[in-house]
């Protein structure tokens, strides 16, 4: 039983979701008429905000319900940010979508169905070469590194902590700033106040381009999971309330399969992310097998009860 609560006497947060469709898409548009997949994603994109606010505001105690605003920002906006300050500064491009041959490709390395409270380690990420050889081809010099936001900071700390001498760090900016600050700019009205989270679109369409959790599987392979029970936990990967989250789960499988619906094309597993393709290798998944079928089972799976 999920308790509803009215707004007006619930504490206001912010949520942020990043919209980075043009770019973790782009892999689909050979297979997918654009207009479409625009049309798929921006009605996957409403539905996700929606349950998003849901899971906030009808929880069992002792969550806590909140009255969630959600703000979009544009990786588009980011991407012609990035190329500007290239042009005055010496980057090293932590962020996957915006990363134009500027930086290193790193991810932090979870576990697989297990609580995800804290990273592993720090790799390469899925699909680029280790970190170290990564490193020993950035020229020495002085540097600003410039990442997507940074939440807990680890995977700042354990990336300074390896980076040699002759690679100098004299200033650390965040794509989450320069969003923040030009969505003040043009909405007058709002407050500039802290997020309670950020999260990626490309992680809760299953399958996109650079998208899910990178996590280490139990043969040892490094592979990308959907941001979802059973493989993830969305407590700590998306701060939803603990009573909310096998609601959330359920919905965000059916959001991925009327969103693969929506395509009006099937997509098959062979069509996605070669990280995600592992993943579904790993479970015994076919390669030609559709993501409405994959979808779909998951759902027969795991939420029959509900």
């Amino acid at each position: 039983l999920i308790h509803v609560h009215e707004t007006k006497r619930c504490p206001k947060k912010l949520f942020i979701i990043r919209d980075e469709s043009s770019w973790c898409l782009k892999p689909w548009t050979h297979l997918i008429p654009l207009d479409t997949l625009i049309e798929a994603k921006n009605s996957f994109l409403q539905k996700l905000e929606n349950l998003i606010q849901k899971s906030f505001l009808h929880v069992l105690s002792p969550d806590i319900p909140y009255d969630m605003s959600i703000r979009i920002y544009s990786v588009e906006d980011q991407i012609k940010y990035v190329e500007q300050l290239m042009k005055k500064e010496n980057i090293l491009n932590l962020d996957a979508c915006t990363n134009q041959d500027a930086g290193i490709q790193l991810s932090r390395l979870f576990s697989l169905c297990d609580g995800q409270v804290k990273p592993h380690g720090l790799i390469a990420r899925p699909g680029f070469p280790d970190i170290e050889t990564q490193i020993q081809h950035i020229q020495p010099g002085t540097y600003t590194i410039l990442d997507d936001d940074i939440a807990s900071g680890s995977t700042m700390n354990l990336l300074l902590g390896i980076l040699p001498e002759k690679i100098v760090i004299n200033k650390i900016r965040t794509l989450l700033e320069y969003s923040c600050e030009l969505y003040i700019h043009t909405h007058t009205s709002s407050e500039n106040i802290e997020p309670y989270d950020v999260v990626d679109l490309r992680d809760f369409i299953f399958g996109a381009r650079a998208g899910g959790l990178v996590v280490c599987l139990p043969n040892g392979n490094h592979a990308r999971a959907p941001y979802s029970l059973p493989y993830i936990s969305l407590i700590t990967r998306a701060k939803i309330p603990p009573s909310s989250e096998m609601f959330f789960s359920h919905e965000i499988w059916k959001l991925n399969l009327q969103f693969f619906t929506d395509c009006k094309v099937d997509i098959c597993i062979k069509d996605t992310d070669a990280s995600f393709q592992e993943f579904c290798s790993y479970l015994g998944y076919a390669s030609d097998m559709t993501m409405k079928d994959f979808c779909t089972l998951h759902l027969k799976m795991l939420f029959t009860h509900l």
